[in-house]
Order: C-alpha cells, then sequence, then structure tokens
C-alpha cells in the first residue's frame, strides 16, 4: 500500500501493469507520461504523468481533452505532484478534476477501473466511485446504520484502531470470498444462494455474493423473483442471524436484520454501511 503522498514517480505508480510510452501535446508541462489500456474495444486509458508542482485545473483539462480527442474510449489522466495526486476523467465535454488525493489510494482505482473485462464495466465502477472521492469518508457510503460523526471522529480515537488498520490492510486487493476471507471470517454454504459466516467459530452473519450485474435491491431470476437483500433477510431471519453481508466483487455492504436498527430510522434493506476498500485513503 503506497499512503505517501509525495510519491511522484510515474515508475512507480501502477508498476505491476504494462504501459506504452506516452508523449503528451506540446504546451504541458507535465512529464514521464505513461499509457495503460484496459480490456475490450475502446478500452478505458490511464495516462500517468508526473508534475512538479500541484497542477492547474484548465491543465489537467487540456491535458485530458488531447488524448480523448472525441474517440469512444474513455480516459483517465493521472497528474502526481509533491503533495498528492490530480485525477480527470472519464468521459463528457467537462469531465469532473479531482485534486488533493491520496496516491495510494488513485492507484488502487486506477487499478480497479483496468481490471474491468470491458469499457462499460469500467464505466459503472467509475461512475460509482469516483464521487465517493468528494466525500468526508471515500469509499465509506453510510446509510443510517452509524452515526457518521462517530465514524469521523470517535471510532479513530479507539484504543484498538492501530490493529483494526492492520487487519484492513489484508482486503486490499481481495474480491468476493477472498474478501472475507481476509477479514477473518470462515465461510459455510448454506444455500446455493447464501453462506454463513463464523468468526472465532460463533455464528456470526448470512453473506451473500453478488454478480457483477445485479443489484441488491432489484428483483432477480437468480433470487426466485425476489431481491438479493430481501431473499438474504429472510434467510438471515429463519437461521437467527443478526447481520446481512452483501459482497459484490470489492464492495462490501452490512445490514443489521432488527427492525429499527441503525440511527436513520429506514426500513432494513434501506439501512446499511457500504465500503469499497479500494478507495479508502
Amino acid at each position: 500500500m503506497r499512503e505517501i503522498k509525495g510519491m511522484t514517480d510515474p515508475s512507480r505508480f501502477l508498476a505491476d501493469r504494462q504501459h506504452l510510452p506516452y508523449r503528451l501535446s506540446s504546451g504541458h508541462s507535465f512529464s514521464d507520461a505513461r499509457l495503460y489500456i484496459g480490456s475490450g474495444t475502446h478500452g478505458l486509458e490511464v495516462v500517468v504523468a508526473r508534475s512538479a508542482s500541484t497542477p492547474v485545473r484548465s491543465e489537467l483539462l487540456d491535458a485530458w481533452k488531447s488524448r480523448r480527442a472525441q474517440r469512444a474510449a474513455p480516459v483517465v489522466l493521472v497528474v502526481l505532484h509533491p503533495t498528492g495526486a490530480a485525477l480527470c476523467g472519464a468521459t463528457g465535454e467537462k469531465p469532473p478534476i479531482y485534486e488533493g488525493l491520496d496516491v495510494g489510494q488513485s492507484e488502487r482505482l486506477c487499478h480497479e477501473a483496468l481490471a474491468q473485462p470491458d469499457r462499460h464495466a469500467a464505466l459503472r465502477f467509475l461512475a460509482q466511485a469516483l464521487p465517493s472521492l468528494e466525500t468526508a469518508l471515500p469509499g465509506l457510503n453510510n446509510e443510517g446504520l452509524l452515526a457518521l460523526h462517530e465514524l469521523q471522529q470517535g471510532i479513530p480515537s479507539r484504543g484498538d484502531w492501530p490493529e483494526a488498520r492492520r487487519k484492513a490492510e489484508r482486503t486490499v486487493g481481495k474480491r468476493d470470498e477472498r474478501l472475507l476471507k481476509a477479514l477473518g471470517f470462515q465461510i459455510e454454504r448454506l444455500d446455493n444462494l447464501t453462506s454463513l459466516l463464523r468468526s472465532g467459530g460463533t455464528r456470526t452473519a448470512l453473506a451473500v455474493m453478488l454478480r457483477d450485474t445485479e443489484s441488491p435491491e432489484s428483483g432477480s431470476d437468480r433470487f426466485n423473483s425476489l431481491s438479493p437483500i430481501s431473499y438474504a433477510f429472510k434467510k438471515a431471519d429463519d437461521e437467527g442471524l443478526s447481520w446481512v453481508v452483501v459482497v459484490q466483487g470489492n464492495r462490501l455492504r452490512l445490514y443489521a436484520t432488527a427492525v429499527n436498527a441503525g440511527v436513520g430510522r429506514r426500513g432494513r434493506t434501506e439501512t446499511y454501511v457500504e465500503c469499497q476498500p479500494t478507495l479508502l485513503s
């Protein structure tokens, strides 16, 4: 994991992926550019470059436009500079620009986007992931299950926080069942759609694994026309479990089965906290 904001060497960014040399158009102060191309026709392109100082937004946009050039391939531009990273992309006439990003966070986001099977999947991932970068807690979406102030201020001051951070590092790059195992759960199959999670031998939660094209809230033939979360709640109630964990790739959602759980006082299916380890700083 790279958490050092001042890492400005593009050769160390996405170092495990093959790249192509790339020359930025004249008039830009960025240097040492590298081009990474994702899978599929008109696959996602990620351009990584270096800047000696914090780049201005207009220069980021100009450099992005010169590569995109109204082609079908979406483009993400990442510029590393002494205090962090700036990102621009991936589509549109005026794509969003994100500044002051953590370098490791930016690298993991690009790695996950490039790993998608085609540009459509990459764009879906980026549409979900990029807005999170502008929130107080990137990678965490709290829908009324926990107190946001406690997440921001209270939990990091707990005595067990350093150990929790060390454990969490094992989840980076993990997906589906490997993600649950990295968190320390033992997994037992309940039926062809759900699993039982044990922690230290204790029955802890019910887990359901979603395919990339499925939504937790939408009805699915695979779940007998129920939504995956409705199916999971029924199964968890039958098993007397207090928690439901929904896993989709590298995204986790945690639901409580108790009625009126959480601080938001919403229905069970609307109250959860979602975590995407890729985006955590």
